[in-house]
């Protein structure tokens, strides 16, 4: 199994066990809520970091180092976010998921083309 196929189990497996134990605790934004939302973009960051570390020298790196830069950004945001509110919580999580998804997925379209030279999966 190439290592960034484990890179990207370990995450899947990781959001299972995150949103698992944030529906324990969603009824309202207590401390432990509030640090499993923080926690969550900073597993993201992790990831990316080990996965633009796959890719050195590629136009992927960039992305990558973006996304980890992004989600290190909707971690402090979502801290804060959390003094306003779920309704601003929502957003910035939302915010977030669309930004960070985008890049991801950007990333990924070329790794996945059968003709893809970077040897990624």
């Amino acid at each position: 199994m190439s290592t960034l196929l484990r890179i990207y189990l370990v995450r899947g497996v990781i959001a299972i066990a995150w949103a698992a134990g944030f529906s324990a605790v969603n009824d309202s934004l207590t401390a432990t809520s509030v640090i499993l939302l923080i926690i969550y973009p900073l597993i993201d960051v992790v990831a990316s970091l080990l996965d633009a570390r796959e890719d050195p020298g590629t136009p992927a790196r960039k992305l990558q180092i973006f996304n980890t830069t992004l989600s290190a950004l909707a971690a402090l945001a979502l801290g804060l976010a959390a003094i306003s509110g779920i309704g601003a919580v929502l957003f910035t999580f939302g915010v977030w998921a669309i930004v960070s998804g985008i890049a991801q997925f950007t990333v990924a379209i070329p790794a996945a083309a059968p003709s893809s030279a970077s040897g990624r999966c």
